[in-house]
């Protein structure tokens, strides 16, 4: 009789095993629905990384919005949490904290490259079952040597943290194309115009409109790869035409929406 397939461990637990003979541990999570993971945090070093679908990661070095094909660097035993609006896909490599700590530390999303995506892709059948000098091990030495090798992403929206401004920063991952003034945001949020814009600046190195035009762009892009027109992205995010919209998405990311897409597909 076949031995049961072992029971697939949980993120928590993946965190939390001290086993240098298996220097990356993989989990997957896909779900369509909401989603939330309370802060928390591991004995090992965590790369989260959006398959798909956007989320929001409050980590030791901010609060970002991650793009799809993006990732966040959480270190050895900081706390973090993870939301995500709609359905998600996202993957965790767990690594050893000796390891982790060797590691160049980023402080914004990182982008992962077509290499490692079909890497983490295949450690995620195992997760945490392998054995070393097995073609599994190999394999996420592998991993480790592109880990190290991560380049910061070209696009990456960071999200205030202040608790007043919550409220306001749902509002517009949910509805980018929401045009309200800063007046009224400051209103809904109960604080003053100068302080809101302040907050922001401070917080996201962005003035209010730019750091609205990224949170466009960041769903722009989501539009785009979920196989929505130029056009039909336009409309949705409360453009009239393409004119300005690809004016705007060119001055954030200096390219235009189909270059971009094709660069990405």
């Amino acid at each position: 009789m076949a031995n049961p397939r072992p029971k697939k461990l949980s993120g928590s637990e993946m965190g939390d095993i001290l086993d240098p003979a298996r220097p990356i541990l993989t989990d997957f999570t896909n779900v369509d629905h909401p989603h939330r993971v309370q802060p928390h945090s591991h004995q090992r070093g965590q790369l989260v990384y959006a398959c798909s679908g956007h989320m929001q990661v409050t980590g030791p070095f901010g609060h970002w919005y991650v793009s799809p094909q993006q990732a966040v660097w959480i270190p050895t035993g900081y706390e973090h949490a993870i939301q995500a609006n709609t359905a998600i896909h996202y993957r965790s490599l767990f690594i050893d904290p000796v390891l982790a700590r060797r590691l160049p530390v980023h402080r914004r999303p990182v982008q992962i490259p077509a290499l490692l995506r079909e890497l983490i892709r295949t450690a995620a059948e195992f997760g945490a079952e392998y054995t070393p000098d097995s073609a599994e091990s190999r394999l996420i030495t592998v991993m480790l040597d592109q880990v190290g090798g991560l380049q910061t992403a070209g696009f990456h929206v960071p999200l205030p943290v202040d608790r007043r401004l919550q409220v306001m920063v749902q509002c517009l991952l949910e509805n980018p194309a929401d045009e309200r003034s800063l007046a009224e945001w400051a209103a809904l949020t109960n604080v003053s115009p100068r302080t809101l814009e302040r907050r922001i600046q401070s917080e996201t190195g962005l003035g209010f409109r730019d750091w609205q035009q990224h949170l466009k762009v960041a769903k722009a892009v989501q539009l785009l790869q979920n196989g929505a027109s130029v056009t039909t992205t336009a409309l949705e995010l409360g453009y009239a035409g393409l004119s300005a919209f690809s004016t705007m998405f060119r001055r954030i990311t200096c390219s235009s929406p189909s270059r971009w897409l094709r660069q990405h597909a």
